[in-house]
C-alpha cells in the first residue's frame, strides 16, 4: 500500500539572488487537492514565513517575495542578495502532522568573495604563496565541514564551521 511520501530539495545556483526550492515528492497521495505550504526562516531569524507551496514544481525565492526588499519596477530585475547563512525551510502537506523539515547553509555571497580573491590574486601576483594556498584551504574545509554539520542537522556545530569560514576571508 502506499503512502503520502513528501519531500524537497534546495537547488544550488550560485545565485545569492535566488532561493530555489523543488518539490521531489515521490507522491501526494490523499492530499493532492489540499493545498501545500512552504515555511522559510530566515538566517538569523526566528519568525517563519509561509507560502502556498506548488506541488511537483520547482519554486523561486528572492529578496521580493521573502520580503527582504521592496516591490520594485517589475521589468527591472531589483533583487538584493539573499543573505547567507542557515535557512530552515519546512513544506507542509494540507495534513498538519505531515511535513518535511530541511536546513539549508547558503554560502553564495562567501563563494563569490572566495572567487573575487582568486581571481585577484591570479591576476596580479601569478602564484598562490605565502599563506594563500594554506588559507583557502582551511576556507573550504571549514565549509565543506559546515556543509556535512547541516546534512547531519547539528546547525550549531555547522554555524561554528562557517562563522569559521567567515573569519578566514579577511586572511586571503
Amino acid at each position: 500500500m502506499e503512502c503520502l511520501s513528501l519531500d524537497f530539495d534546495v537547488l544550488e545556483t550560485n545565485n545569492p539572488k535566488k532561493l530555489i526550492v523543488a518539490d521531489t515528492s515521490p507522491n501526494w497521495l490523499g492530499v493532492e487537492d489540499l493545498p501545500a505550504y512552504l515555511y522559510i526562516t530566515l538566517p538569523g531569524s526566528k519568525k517563519e514565513k509561509i507560502f502556498t507551496f506548488d506541488k511537483k514544481a520547482i519554486q523561486i525565492f528572492n529578496s521580493t517575495n521573502l520580503g527582504l526588499s521592496p516591490i520594485g519596477d517589475c521589468e527591472k530585475d531589483n533583487y538584493s542578495d539573499l543573505p547567507d547563512g542557515m535557512y530552515k525551510i519546512k513544506m507542509q502537506s494540507g495534513i498538519e502532522d505531515h511535513f518535511v523539515e530541511k536546513y539549508y547553509l547558503k554560502t553564495d555571497m562567501l563563494e563569490l568573495e572566495i572567487s573575487k580573491k582568486l581571481v585577484e590574486r591570479a591576476l596580479r601576483y601569478y602564484s598562490f604563496e605565502d599563506g594563500f594556498y594554506k588559507c583557502l584551504q582551511n576556507i573550504e574545509l571549514n565549509l565543506k565541514t559546515a556543509k556535512a554539520f547541516t546534512i547531519d542537522c547539528d546547525i550549531k556545530n555547522a554555524m561554528k564551521y562557517y562563522n569559521e569560514a567567515v573569519d578566514e576571508i579577511d586572511k586571503l
